[in-house]
């Protein structure tokens, strides 16, 4: 799949996301895609589509505020996990691919503060993609197999784990703030659209009440999300949980 390159990280396609996901696209709308962008990366839809889960784990301290602690253990993680077809990133760490599992949802830092899972509704830049830090390439051979994740994987049952969405209103610390206000504000979300019998479209007023929660779910983070970070986490969830695609400026 021809995708822009970073920061955009959107797919260079002419349908809607949520239809890349059920069909293959044919070679000629490749072709025109590429034709259309020729610098973009090449990225490849993960899920039931493509058969494929991937683990993407960080085993850097890439911005100098993750504990040493976190970095050996995304390590181990990586020694832990069977051996499968790996990617290597430009951030230096790695791809892990794995038959389609669908037990693992595509969700960041659920099974690991240094892992992300890129499953159905996701997907991960391939080689020879390459950014300014460098390139993603094949550190096993490119016909290594691609095997199951394991069933037994402890990681499984972590992430279908429920959260009383209250907890979540405690706050989390630095490394865990992204996930955990994407999932309390998602489902705060769709509580209210219970009670609005699931009409999409918000009116004014419930987008500034949107906003003020979001405002005071954030503040209860240690330390708060950077404010730019968070209203660009709150548009995403906006825009594919509603009918409003234009960014709140706030």
């Amino acid at each position: 799949m021809p995708v822009r390159p970073k920061p955009s990280k959107h797919p260079c396609c002419f349908y809607e996301w949520s239809s890349l996901q059920t069909r293959r696209q044919t070679k000629e709308g490749v072709k025109h895609a590429f034709d259309c962008y020729p610098k973009a990366s090449i990225g490849i839809i993960t899920g039931e589509l493509s058969d494929l889960t991937i683990i993407d784990i960080d085993t850097k301290d890439k911005n100098k505020k993750i504990t040493q602690e976190l970095v050996s253990s995304a390590r181990q993680l990586l020694k832990n996990l069977p051996p499968t077809l790996t990617v290597q990133t430009p951030s230096k760490g790695y791809h892990l691919y794995y038959k389609y599992t669908p037990n693992l949802k595509n969700s960041s830092k659920d099974i690991h503060p240094q892992a992300d899972i890129r499953s159905q509704g996701g997907f991960v830049f391939a080689p020879p993609t390459k950014d300014p830090r460098g390139s993603y390439k094949f550190i096993t051979p490119i016909d290594h197999p691609i095997v199951p994740f394991p069933t037994n994987s402890p990681f499984l049952n972590k992430q279908t784990e429920k959260i009383n969405p209250l907890v979540r209103l405690k706050g989390v610390p630095c490394n865990n703030r992204n996930t955990n206000f994407t999932k309390l504000f998602g489902t705060f979300l769709a509580f209210v659209a219970r009670y609005r019998k699931n009409k999409k479209t918000l009116t004014q007023e419930e987008i500034i009440l949107l906003q003020e929660f979001a405002i005071f779910a954030n503040s209860r983070n240690t330390p708060p999300m950077e404010h730019g970070r968070m209203v660009k986490t709150f548009n995403s969830i906006l825009s594919r949980e509603t009918n409003h695609k234009q960014n709140i400026k706030f």
